[in-house]
C-alpha cells in the first residue's frame, strides 16, 4: 500500500516517510542496521515500504505512545518504547481511536474521511513485546549511532533521539513549533521547562538539523529548544496571549502565543509555542 505513504529522502542516510494522517517517520540507515524512528497510526503496510527502502535489519524506536506515533510497530519484530507510556499506548491502541484520528487528519494527505478503510488498519503490537526504551540508551547501527535522550512532557515517556554522526536531532513532539502540553498525562509547564534545561547541554553543539514528526517539511530550526524554553518562561511570568484552543477531549486550554490561523505561525513573528492548561503551570 505504498500509495498511502509519501517518501522523501532527507539525505543519503535518512528517508522521511509520511503516513495517511500526515505524521512523519524517519528511516535511518547505518552500515549494518537501519532504525525506523516512529511508526505512525498503523494504516497500510509500512513494513513493505520500509523493505522497499532497505534490506538491512531494522530496529524500531518509538518517541512516545500516542496513536499517531506507535501503532504501526506491530509489523516490526524489534521495537522499543518507554515503559512510562504503557497506559497511553493501550488506550490509543483502540481501533475506534485510531480510525477517529485518521478521519480527522486524512486531509493532510489529500484523502477524505470517507476514503478511510478500516480493513487497512494493521494489528497493534502487544505492549509486552516491546523492549524498554530509556534515556541513556545507545544503539550502534554501524557508522551511525542513535542516542536516546530526555523528552518527557508531552507524554510521561516521551524521548528525543540524537544522531551525532549525522548532527541531527529528532525532536518529534517533545519540542516543536506547537508543543502540546495540556493533556492530563502531560507535565506541568514548570516541570517541562526543567526537562528542556537538562536536555539543552546534552545536545548543545552536537547537531545542525532538527527533525519533527508534524508540519510541512518535517524540519525545525536549531534554536527550537531555546525558543520553547523562552515560551515557558513567558508562561511562568504571565507574559502570554492565552489564545483559546480545544484540547483532545474538548476541554478549553490556551495557546501561549497568538497564532495566525492561515499560516499557523506566531503573530509576533517568533518561533516555538506551547499549548497548555492554565491549571497546570506549576507543581503543586
Amino acid at each position: 500500500m505504498a500509495e498511502l505513504f509519501q517518501i522523501h529522502p532527507a539525505d543519503s542516510r535518512i528517508t522521511r516517510i509520511t503516513d495517511a494522517a500526515g505524521t512523519h517517520m524517519y528511516l535511518v540507515r547505518g552500515d549494518r542496521e537501519a532504525a525506523l524512528l516512529d511508526t505512525g497510526v498503523g494504516y497500510g503496510r509500512l513494513d513493505e515500504v520500509v523493505r522497499s527502502l532497505t534490506d538491512l535489519p531494522v530496529k524500531t524506536f518509538i518517541t512516545h505512545g500516542h496513536v499517531d506515533h506507535a501503532m504501526g510497530a506491530g509489523a516490526f519484530a524489534d521495537a522499543w518504547i518507554s515503559p512510562l507510556d504503557r497506559a497511553l499506548y493501550l488506550e490509543h491502541s483502540d481501533a475506534d481511536v485510531r480510525l477517529g484520528y485518521l478521519r480527522g487528519n486524512a486531509g493532510s494527505s489529500g484523502m477524505s474521511a470517507r476514503d478511510i478503510a478500516p480493513e487497512l488498519l494493521q494489528p497493534v503490537k502487544p505492549f509486552e513485546e516491546f523492549h524498554p526504551l530509556l534515556p541513556g540508551d545507545r544503539f550502534d547501527l554501524g557508522g551511525v549511532t542513535v542516542e536516546i535522550l530526555e523528552g518527557r512532557g508531552h507524554t510521561p515517556g516521551c524521548v528525543t533521539m540524537l544522531l551525532p554522526e549525522l548532527r541531527t536531532l529528532l525532536m518529534g513532539d517533545a519540542c516543536n513549533p506547537f508543543t502540546f502540553l495540556f493533556d492530563e498525562t502531560c507535565s506541568t509547564v514548570e516541570e517541562y521547562r526543567e526537562m528542556l534545561l537538562r536536555l539543552r547541554p546534552q545536545v548543545e553543539g552536537r547537531f545542525d538539523r532538527v527533525l519533527l514528526c508534524h508540519g510541512p517539511g518535517g524540519e525545525g530550526t536549531v534554536r527550537m529548544i531555546d525558543n520553547v524554553i523562552a515560551v515557558c518562561d513567558d508562561i511562568l511570568a504571565g507574559n502570554v496571549d492565552d489564545a483559546p484552543f480545544t484540547g483532545f477531549h474538548g476541554e478549553p486550554v490556551c495557546i501561549a502565543k497568538a497564532m495566525d490561523e492561515r499560516t499557523f505561525t506566531r503573530v509576533d513573528g517568533g518561533e516555538g509555542n506551547v499549548v497548555y492548561n492554565p491549571a497546570r503551570i506549576r507543581e503543586g
